[in-house]
Formats: C-alpha cells, structure tokens, sequence
C-alpha cells in the first residue's frame, strides 16, 4: 500500500476547506504549524506526509490513516519507505 496524495485534496475539496482553513485548524487543534505550501506539496506528492500529520489530518477529515493510503502493485522504493515509516507509529492502516 501506498500513500494517495490525491485522496488527501479530494477529502480537503469535499469538506469544502481551503489549504489555509486546514493550516488554521490543524494549528488550532494540534498546535502544529505548517505552511500552505507544505501542504501543497503533500498534496500533489511533491513530498510525504509525515505520520504524525497524517494522523492529525485523518482527524480533522473524518477518516482512518488507511483511507489515504491504496494497493499498487509497482510500489517504488522511497513509496515502500514512506510506508514502513507509518507503520513504525503505529498508524492502522
């Protein structure tokens, strides 16, 4: 299983938020700050989530860690990585 960055701007659309409404509430909420452009950048898998955040925002959107994540068979290394990595936390997937 992969991380979807695409799961995670449809989810942000659906709830009709905007990148700084999620950036307001998730400093509100989890008092973790990010930038707009970080957040950019997960979403359109210029980068990866970390695990911590990814929880955060499974928070806020209503949804398990496991929803962004999908089956691919062509997994590539630094995709394995990042999933190892959220396993490592103990995120459910």
């Amino acid at each position: 299983m992969i991380f979807s960055p695409e799961k995670l701007k449809e989810r942000r659309e659906a709830l009709s938020l905007t990148q700084t409404d999620v950036i307001l509430e998730l400093y509100k909420s989890f008092g973790k700050k990010l930038s707009r452009q970080t957040l950019a950048n997960w979403e359109s898998g210029v980068t990866f989530i970390d695990a911590e955040t990814l929880a955060f925002l499974a928070l806020l959107y209503k949804k398990s860690v496991g929803y962004f994540f999908v089956k691919e068979h062509n997994q590539t290394r630094k995709e394995t990585l990042c999933l190892k990595d959220a396993k490592k936390t103990n995120l459910v997937l």
